[in-house]
């Protein structure tokens, strides 16, 4: 009778026999150091394809949104018409983009207090990470600058600030906050203020005077810059914060 050995001749044959666990021995011994972009999806996409060859939709993914940021800013719709990108492959991915953002964020409410301008601003960064949209934040503090609450005002076209007025200044009323810091996006990456903004800076701060919360600052995030819109049209004497040695340690400046 004739001994067939089929399993260890196609094994012997098969170059991509082991893949998955070299990929996996290479992330083990060394992260991603050395990973392409293709194979970083690649590596990804085996926790949501647990038989078939997951090179080609890799690939497929890099050629349709062009780079590893473009396939983790994409919407679930849009990861839904790549092939053999199913329900579960994109919502995982989307899933991917949410928890940097929240990492992010709570690596910097970890580090206790936001006394300096340049810590407030790494926070506020870190809230719009691989955001495609406008989004509005608003980021209460007690009065050793503590965070009391962080809420997403807004998300996409910003179309009233009249209901972003009472909705800051009930939450604000309701935390017993000291500060209060507003925080927005431009997805165009452009740092340039609008009128638009430099107005709705200018009504928030009016409506939280009327209960002596100081507005302390409006932050225009724009890819990795972070404008402090008060300071830069008002300079460091905030007409609503009269506590100067506490603005000279905000803002790191020296003014009498």
């Amino acid at each position: 009778m004739e001994k067939s050995t089929p399993m260890k001749s196609d094994k012997a044959k098969n170059p991509h026999t082991g893949h998955r666990e070299r990929m996996r021995e290479r992330f083990r011994s060394s992260g991603l150091e050395g990973f392409a972009s293709h194979e970083v999806l690649e590596f990804l996409l085996y926790h949501t394809h647990s038989r078939c060859d997951t090179n080609e939709i890799a690939h497929n993914l890099i050629e349709t949104f062009g780079s590893l940021p473009g396939v983790l800013e994409a919407s679930y719709d849009e990861l839904k018409k790549v092939d053999k990108i199913g329900d579960v492959s994109a919502t995982f991915i989307t899933f991917l983009l949410e928890l940097f953002r929240r990492y992010s964020r709570e690596k910097e409410e970890s580090r206790d207090t936001f006394e300096t301008i340049s810590r407030l601003n790494r926070y506020c960064h870190s809230l719009f990470v691989g955001s495609t949209v406008e989004q509005v934040y608003m980021i209460l503090f007690d009065n050793s600058m503590h965070i009391l609450d962080c809420t997403l005002l807004a998300h996409g076209t910003v179309n009233s600030v009249s209901v972003m007025t009472r909705k800051i200044a009930e939450k604000a009323l309701e935390k017993h906050a000291s500060f209060v810091v507003i925080t927005h996006n431009h997805p165009d990456g452009l740092p340039l203020p609008s009128e638009e903004d430099i107005n709705m800076t200018n009504v928030i701060e009016n409506a939280l005077a009327l209960f002596q919360i100081p507005l302390l600052e409006h932050i225009l995030v724009a890819n990795t810059e972070c404008v402090p819109l008060i300071r830069k049209h008002r300079g460091p004497k905030t007409p609503s914060m009269q506590d100067s040695g506490f603005l000279r340690t905000f803002y790191d400046l020296d003014f009498e």
